[in-house]
């Protein structure tokens, strides 16, 4: 499933690309041959593979069957922390990926070394 979303993500990176250049009136090549989108695209494959492992490996070694057949085991405890932080990590990346698409400004006035044209 995991290795079906990543071929159709590259197919979608590559079949937007043309139409996101001209949106942005940019110019820049991504070539499905070049190593350092691999090693993006293997990293956070292994990362989310490893998290979509370890996620329900830890909610299922709490699980106490007895008390889930009496209806008395509710998810909290250490498995409401875990899902919080889940959700905490995951908008902390939204945010940095958000930060990273914004333009970057050069030349601000009031930087060391940087100041008005003479």
């Amino acid at each position: 499933m995991l290795t079906g979303s990543l071929a159709v993500a590259l197919l979608l990176m590559e079949a937007a690309a043309p139409f996101y250049k001209a949106l942005a009136g940019k110019t820049f090549s991504i070539t499905l041959l070049d190593a350092r989108l691999w090693k993006v695209t293997g990293l956070t494959f292994a990362g989310v593979w490893a998290m979509t492992a370890i996620y329900p490996a830890l909610l299922l070694s709490s699980f106490r069957p007895t008390l889930g057949l009496k209806g008395e085991w509710l998810p909290g405890g250490k498995a409401g922390s875990l899902r919080k932080g889940l959700i905490v990590m995951q908008f902390a990346a939204s945010a940095g990926v958000a930060y990273g698409q914004l333009p970057k400004r050069e030349g601000r006035p009031g930087q060391p070394g940087e100041g008005p044209a003479q």
